[in-house]
């Protein structure tokens, strides 16, 4: 279980979410090297104390995108607005193949035009499916530490190394 009760963005931050994490009781060993085919996207655009047209916009530039990029699933698109201490706007799309999510996400800035924040989006995400890795860059960083204490070995396929992989 997931809430946030408040954005926080940069600078001011102080953003307040809930969650609810149950322990495991045994952490298992974790073999993922093909990624299975595409299967559902979802896009997710969030918006405190800004207006609604930079949504509209940002959610265009990406559907311009895909149609670009010829990817011909159908996009659930949601729009949540939280309240914030100072404004702020994120863009996340979550991908989902076969039973595994990978996310990807971009951030608003005052310099940063709602077309730039979709097309920061968009490029993290077509480049992760170019890979065709299942793991994305940053999920491999914090699978890392918890396979470390898993029971056997474990084996994964990132679509980037970062440098906390090396």
């Amino acid at each position: 279980v997931f809430s946030i009760d408040r954005a926080g963005y940069y600078p001011k931050g102080k953003g307040i979410f809930r969650v609810q994490i149950s322990p495991v009781q045994k952490l298992s060993p974790l073999n993922l090297i093909a990624r299975e085919p595409l299967t559902e996207l979802s896009l997710t655009c969030i918006l405190s104390e800004l207006p609604d047209h930079i949504a509209e916009r940002e959610i265009a530039y990406v559907k311009k995108c895909f149609s670009e990029k010829r990817i011909q699933y159908p996009l659930n698109i949601e729009v949540k607005k939280y309240s914030a201490i100072s404004p702020g706007n994120m863009l996340f799309l979550k991908a989902r193949f076969g039973s595994l999510d990978a996310g990807f996400s971009a951030l608003g800035d005052k310099k940063k035009s709602s077309e730039k924040v979709a097309q920061e989006l968009c490029g993290s995400f077509f480049q992760f499916m170019d890979a065709n890795a299942p793991i994305e860059e940053y999920m491999g960083d914090m699978l890392l530490l918890p396979l470390a204490y898993a029971r056997g070995s474990s084996s994964y396929k990132v679509a980037i190394l970062s440098n906390h992989l090396l």
